[in-house]
């Protein structure tokens, strides 16, 4: 009897342990499944904007240390010290500390890395929204497709392509899906975007500094989608600074003479656009803007709207991404606050409402779009 019960105890724990989903994005085996062109870098960020180095480390592995690099470094000391060496880092141990000055050593090694990919070069960053898995994984698009549909976009507008190129982030926008075996309630989606994907959003757009705000040139363009664009606004500004430890808010904001962004969809209110104004820089862009910001927004998004019909939450609840699907007119909102507060600064916003689809292939199909591309190409 108490054997079967073992047995059967043993049963379920294993089975209740197999179903869990693991729901992070991770990139430890990136060298497995991203080979990238002449034109093309990516930067790959964990679920708190710590940044991959180029060694292997097992999908398994990091899950089973929380999903987080620093997590698995700490309880893997040996590896810790092996990795942080080919970086001519000489530890004896394990310590936060150390954690942190790796992290600032593979900062400054992709730096110059970028620095002589982009050289001469019109630059764009293209930053994903979320639940973007980075192997293929049911029905959905993986991140690699996005931005392969997004870069086709932007190439098939350009009358001259020779200086283009792709810095590519990829970071942890978390995964589940509605299709499939393993496919999840659509109520526990909307709460995994609410409570961890947006927090992840916020942590690598902080982090993204250490990297974009060293790029050596004088122009750039940033092209965010849906929750994309909250690791933008943290790149940029110190949006959202009270979910973010105190010290990563003093790492300076991009510096660069001009920076052309561009929201599609963007998958937030016009809320975190109160801290505009609020960057780490020496610059005086309350004359002199560097960010000129434009967005694309569509009411008919289904997904930003979070409802079909009469059915579903609506664009407030489980986050707020009522700027991307006009919600109660929150672009006049944002406009109004330009308009108001930050006369010397360029906003341009653009309306589509040629599809419901929120995927990034239907947005690059738009006539705005593709006038968006050709305004800062000429």
């Amino acid at each position: 009897m108490l054997k079967n019960i073992l047995i059967l105890f043993t049963f379920f724990i294993t089975t209740n342990l197999a179903s869990q989903k693991n729901k992070h994005v991770l990139y430890g085996e990136k060298a497995i499944y991203y080979q990238p062109l002449e034109n093309e870098f990516g930067l790959f960020f964990d679920k708190n904007g710590d940044i991959y180095s180029n060694d292997i480390i097992k999908k398994t592995d990091l899950i089973a240390h929380k999903s987080s690099l620093k997590e698995f470094y700490k309880q893997n000391p040996a590896r810790f010290l092996a990795i942080s060496k080919k970086y001519n880092l000489e530890f004896i141990t394990y310590s936060d500390e150390n954690f942190s000055v790796f992290q600032d050593s593979i900062a400054v090694k992709n730096i110059r890395k970028i620095n002589k990919f982009q050289e001469n070069s019109s630059l764009f960053i293209l930053i994903h929204g979320f639940r973007k898995s980075f192997v293929k994984r049911t029905r959905s698009t993986t991140s690699i497709e996005d931005y392969a549909y997004l870069k086709k976009g932007i190439l098939n507008v350009q009358k001259d392509t020779t200086k283009t190129k792709f810095l590519e982030i990829y970071w942890d926008g978390m995964f589940d899906s509605f299709f499939g075996e393993e496919k999840s309630p659509l109520k526990e989606i909307l709460k995994l975007y609410e409570k961890e994907a947006q927090q992840n959003a916020k942590q690598t757009g902080y982090a993204l500094r250490k990297i974009v705000s060293k790029i050596d040139t004088k122009q750039y363009h940033i092209i965010t989608h849906s929750l994309g664009a909250q690791v933008g606004i943290c790149l940029l500004t110190n949006a959202y600074a009270n979910t973010i430890d105190k010290h990563i808010t003093k790492l300076k904001t991009p510096s660069q003479n001009k920076i052309n962004v561009f929201m599609i969809a963007p998958a937030m209110s016009s809320e975190p656009f109160k801290e505009y104004y609020n960057r780490e820089t020496n610059l005086n862009f309350e004359e002199n803007d560097n960010y000129f910001l434009s967005v694309i927004y569509n009411k008919k998004d289904i997904v930003l709207r979070k409802k079909i019909f009469i059915f579903g939450p609506g664009p407030k609840k489980y986050g707020n991404t009522t700027l991307g699907c006009n919600h109660k007119n929150e672009i006049g909102v944002l406009e109004d606050l330009f308009t108001n507060n930050y006369k010397n600064s360029f906003l341009k916003t653009y309306s589509t409402t040629e599809n419901k689809d929120h995927r990034i292939k239907n947005y690059i199909k738009t006539k705005n779009f593709k006038n968006y591309i050709l305004e800062i190409s000429n």
